[in-house]
């Protein structure tokens, strides 16, 4: 008799696995980022600084120790939570990042939410009526989504929305002068656990705009996914006899066709999950977006390496953490997936 694995021990299993992977990373960034031939220090400092002070700086912040050595700090560091200090801010990077996450958490999972739901309907739709005109329409809607550049979309959409018919806000997360006491960073969250209602208008008000445009090429991925799997499923056996025997039609399509196309779709969200919480910088800088896109590009530009290095981590383990609710969500949707 085979024994099935259970929950725990293939979570277990995956996060063992998470630590080479995490390792490698860090690895690669650490030393591609130390080996730029420029010197953070003296852009931290500015051109006024001298060379006493650069040396001490370099000093205090252990930039003057070898790059293993550095590395190995860097490592025991993390292992007790602390992702060291910026040199620009001089604020950790625990804070920092804590700071800028809930705004990307709160945009990607908005957009997300939406190609999701939307990308299945119409794929759902447009494989039922192919090659009509609701077909054609989507296939060309796709067509605009997957090539139109999102700093372009959002322009468009500030001009149409904002600036013509004044209907939305233009950036930001929340109107000027609306205070919203912070309990979790979460403006949603945090005006729904406060009973702050005109927050929480002004909150969504504002994801509207960048939700929309940073969602539109992904819907457009997965609406055609969801197509082109119906349109595979709803050619079997198994649903040809459903509806032999009488089976309703929205029986057929919800418990046979739907559920079984849907491993695909799971796929692909995950993986476009992972990458939106790295950071939609575009979506960010259009709409002024407090969130970690901007905050690594400043980093970047800055060669500050510390912030770098705390986003890389946390980006890996949000990329990682996807795929593993991406690996359950296959068992809850087709029981015949095993988790081994």
């Amino acid at each position: 008799m085979v024994r099935k694995p259970s929950v725990h021990a293939f979570l277990l299993k995956r996060i063992l696995l998470l630590i080479p992977s995490l390792i490698g990373v860090t690895v690669m960034v650490f030393v591609i980022s130390h080996v730029v031939p420029a010197d953070p220090v003296g852009i931290a400092l500015g051109p006024e600084a001298t060379q006493e002070q650069i040396n001490a700086m370099r000093e205090a912040w252990g930039l003057n120790k070898p790059l293993y050595v550095q590395y190995g700090i860097f490592l025991k560091n993390l292992v007790q939570g602390d992702l060291g200090y910026s040199l620009v801010s001089k604020r950790a990077v625990t804070e920092e990042l804590s700071y800028y996450f809930p705004a990307t958490f709160e945009l990607t999972t908005a957009s997300m939410i939406l190609s999701i739901i939307l990308g299945i309907f119409i794929g759902i739709v447009s494989a039922v009526y192919r090659n009509r005109l609701f077909d054609h329409l989507t296939r060309t809607y796709c067509l605009f989504g997957i090539s139109m550049p999102v700093f372009w979309l959002g322009l468009l959409l500030l001009l149409l929305f904002y600036v013509k018919l004044g209907w939305l806000p233009g950036g930001g997360r929340i109107a000027d002068g609306i205070q919203v006491e912070r309990l979790s960073g979460f403006l949603i969250l945090d005006s729904l656990l406060t009973g702050n209602w005109e927050a929480l208008g002004s909150a969504l008000l504002h994801l509207v705009l960048p939700a929309f445009c940073l969602s539109s090429s992904f819907l457009a991925t997965i609406s055609r996914i969801a197509r082109s799997s119906v349109l595979q499923v709803i050619r079997e056996d198994y649903v040809r006899t459903a509806r032999a025997k009488g089976v309703p039609e929205f029986l057929v399509m919800g418990k046979h066709v739907l559920r079984n196309s849907l491993l695909p779709v799971i796929t692909i969200s995950g993986i476009l999950y992972g990458q939106l919480l790295g950071g939609a910088v575009l979506t960010e800088t259009i709409f002024s977006w407090p969130g970690m896109g901007r905050y690594v590009v400043r980093s970047i530009l800055h060669l500050d390496f510390q912030p770098i290095l705390g986003f890389t981590v946390l980006v890996a383990v949000l990329y990682a953490l996807a795929n593993l609710a991406v690996d359950l969500l296959y068992s809850v949707v087709n029981p015949q997936v095993r988790l081994e």
